[in-house]
């Protein structure tokens, strides 16, 4: 089982955008209403959202807090496969709104550094972070690779995220400045060509680069919990060649 959770946290980590499926409040009927919404993770994988009080998937949430969010593999919506065999997951949960401080300042951090061009309006009144409470998550990985998981699978452990989530921008600022070099071998080996490369989010399972406006998504070969470890991680990926990754 955690190989499979593996998967469906590369899937929620490597995409930009998810359908989020709330319970329409205005009909009162509890009819279910699908929207699409950007998304980013936290580091534990958690979705993190952030939603205008004026959009009905946020007027539904504050009467209902459950709602699943599906994310898919981004090669599907460049067309390149029959949508039904690519990997999706489907992620059931409670959304709730993230309360000022320390960690939603985090988290804002990383939902922009995601999407930049979120900042125009990150700042309005009626904007909050949501963050989920994962209950379950359901995986369809191919052809009869169907897997329900629990909320405990489904997460990474907190134990092995917290250090990082906590020094993550001094992380990403030391690996910009200091290793501008092993970036520009990552990108350029997963298709970044020539374009400026930003270390954009660093979590246990891998490095979010951004390449002109391409994100992409580097897993390390084993998780890390701390700063050297992430670093020597990334090291260790530019001189060995290309990794494996997904591009959002």
């Amino acid at each position: 089982m955690a190989h499979v959770a593996a998967q469906a946290r590369t899937l929620m980590r490597a995409a930009g955008q998810a359908a989020l499926a709330t319970t329409l409040a205005r009909d009162g009927n509890g009819h279910p209403y699908v929207s699409l919404v950007l998304a980013s993770v936290d580091h534990r994988a958690r979705p993190v959202l952030l939603l205008s009080d004026l959009a009905d998937h946020a007027k539904n949430l504050r009467r209902d807090a459950r709602a699943a969010l599906l994310f898919e593999d981004a090669e599907i919506r460049q067309g390149t496969r029959d949508p039904l065999t690519r990997p999706r997951v489907s992620v059931l949960g409670r959304l709730a709104e993230v309360k000022p401080g320390e960690v939603q300042e985090r988290l804002r951090d990383r939902f922009l550094a995601r999407h930049p061009g979120a900042k125009t309006y990150a700042g309005f009144a009626d904007f909050r972070l949501y963050r989920m409470t994962v209950d379950s998550a359901h995986l369809v990985a191919g052809f009869g690779e169907i897997h329900w998981m629990t909320g405990a699978e489904t997460v990474y452990p907190a134990a092995g995220a917290e250090a990082l989530a906590q020094a993550e921008a001094e992380i990403l600022e030391r690996i910009g400045r200091d290793h501008g070099a092993a970036l520009r071998c990552l990108a350029q080996g997963l298709g970044g060509g020539t374009e400026p490369v930003a270390p954009i989010g660093i979590d246990p399972e891998g490095l979010d680069l951004r390449a002109g406006e391409r994100l992409l998504r580097v897993p390390f070969d084993s998780p890390v919990d701390n700063s050297e470890a992430a670093i020597n991680a990334l090291v260790s990926l530019a001189n060995s060649g290309q990794p494996q990754t997904r591009e959002d």
